[in-house]
């Protein structure tokens, strides 16, 4: 594992670990999903996908309904260099999905 990934992966644990800190969460499939009841507000509200993930449709889709149960859009935070892995198994709904690390 080359030393950047590694730097990615600390920083997207850690990002994990603080993105639950008072909100509700909810572990589905390979994301860690944070809602909170202060509004909609989408860096609030949002999945974050573990290392390496490789999402099934019906994880994703279990990931759609809980957001819109809350009322809240579905939005992923992540790494644009992991983008694609995820994408592809996720299908056509997640690619117009928003949100991404810079």
């Amino acid at each position: 594992m080359t030393a950047s990934v590694e730097r990615l992966r600390s920083l997207a644990a850690c990002i994990r670990h603080n993105a639950t800190a008072n909100r509700a969460v909810e572990r589905i499939g390979p994301f860690v999903a944070t809602f909170t009841d202060r509004g909609d507000n989408p860096f609030l509200n949002h999945a974050i996908p573990d290392d390496g993930a490789s999402p099934s449709r019906r994880e994703v889709a279990a990931l759609v309904a809980a957001c819109r149960r809350r009322g809240r859009t579905p939005r992923l935070e992540y790494f644009p260099r992991w983008r694609r892995r995820w994408r592809r198994s996720c299908g056509p709904p997640a690619s117009r999905w928003r949100g991404a690390w810079r």
